[in-house]
Order: C-alpha cells, then structure tokens, then sequence
C-alpha cells in the first residue's frame, strides 16, 4: 500500500537507497504479473517480455515492458526522488489493479 512504500521510502531516503524502496512493491508486482502469465518467477526478462507480448495487446505489452525496465534500472538508482519513486509504486499498482486484473483469463 501506498502509506506503506511512503514511511519505506522515507527510510531509505534518509539512508541513501531511496530505488531500492521499489523493490518489495515491483517484487510483488512481478509475482503477480508471472502468476497471470502462467509462468516461472524466476525468468529472465527475454522470456517475460516474450510472455507479456503474447498475451497483451501491442499498445500495453509496450507500455508494460517499458514500465518493468524503468522500473528495474531505477531500482539501481539511489538518487531518485521519493516522489518519483511513489510514482513508480502507483504505475506498478494501477497497471496490476486495472490492466492485469480487469484482463484476467477465464
């Protein structure tokens, strides 16, 4: 939850590691993701973004690659801000919540 990733976010800013504050929420995210796809946790981001081009639309599976990769090199990133990375919580949320969920196979 947001409140959640926020007091997180905080903590780590004040250490330095404000990206790595991302990692549970885009952890999460992934899982879910994989769940959806019918696939393996653990794989590596060829096959994912193979499984998300198949099973989505060309418009969202760009969208949705583009927001892993950003995500994942912000990560990295310990230079960002908390806004920014609170943006990336809410991108990760709203795309699970709205584009995963509403488009889940019968």
């Amino acid at each position: 939850n947001i409140e959640y990733v926020e007091a997180m976010g905080n903590l780590y800013k004040k250490a330095g590691l404000t990206g790595t504050a991302l990692t549970p929420v885009y952890n999460q995210f992934r899982q879910h993701l994989c769940k959806y796809l019918n696939i393996d946790i653990k794989v590596n981001n060829e096959d994912l973004f193979a499984a998300i081009n198949k099973s989505f639309s060309n418009v969202q599976s760009k969208e949705l690659i583009s927001l892993i990769l950003d995500v994942q090199k912000v990560m990295k990133d310990n230079t960002i801000s908390k806004d920014e990375m609170l943006n990336y919580c809410q991108k990760l949320n709203e795309y699970r919540n709205k584009g995963i969920k509403y488009a889940e196979r019968s």
